[in-house]
């Protein structure tokens, strides 16, 4: 998703045609498209009149079940009923403080039609069950936020790093001890090449996004 502007809005123009949703272990569970999260034309009044949200496979086609309200992802042959109300809690933030992790922007554009994956995970670590922060970019340009601790590292990962077998492709950024806020933008060509650099990216439109 991208973050919101400086109107607390978020540009639904900006956001990919399916987003991630997680499961409740955090892992991704599927994609669901991004019309039923954003109204036309405005940006970021959902749909309360939709009691089930579909949920998508990586390919995009295959139904894998839906988030409902409450539950959360529930799987096709499931009856929601059968599955556990989510718990709502208020109080203070668990995260973690500023001091250890920080929000960095990362800008991303794909000339090809795979998904381009990211995740946080601590240097030599592999992927899978430790990866945090899994972000999935498709064609075309996006933004998104990821925090990533001191000490560990944003990657580009093959597929999505919750499945088996996720290789990392290349190390993105690897954060300091400092509290730095980076903005980073990767750029990856139709023939799969990768660059990448820091600040604004040229080929972005519109004004410069922030986490």
């Amino acid at each position: 998703m991208p973050p919101p502007g400086l109107d607390g809005e978020v540009d639904a123009s900006l956001a990919p045609d399916f987003i991630a949703v997680a499961g409740r272990d955090g892992g991704i569970v599927g994609y669901v498209p991004k019309d039923y999260l954003f109204r036309e034309p405005t940006t970021s009044v959902g749909r309360p009149t939709e009691p089930e949200i579909p949920v998508y496979a990586e390919d995009l086609r295959t139904l894998l079940g839906h988030m409902v309200a409450g539950k959360g992802f529930v799987p096709l042959g499931v009856d929601p009923a059968a599955v556990p109300t989510l718990p709502v809690q208020q109080g203070p933030s668990s995260a973690a403080p500023a001091t250890t992790s920080r929000s960095l922007t990362l800008y991303v554009r794909s000339a090809t039609t795979r998904t381009a994956w990211f995740a946080v995970v601590a240097p030599g670590e592999p992927v899978g069950a430790h990866a945090m922060g899994a972000q999935g970019h498709n064609a075309g340009v996006g933004v998104g936020c990821l925090d990533v601790a001191a000490g560990r590292q944003l990657v580009m990962v093959d597929r999505p790093p919750q499945d088996a077998g996720a290789t990392i492709l290349r190390v993105v950024y690897q954060a300091p001890e400092s509290n730095e806020k980076p903005t980073l933008w990767v750029d990856i060509a139709a023939d799969g090449g990768v660059s990448q650099g820091r600040g604004v990216p040229s080929w972005w439109q519109g004004e410069p996004q922030g986490c």
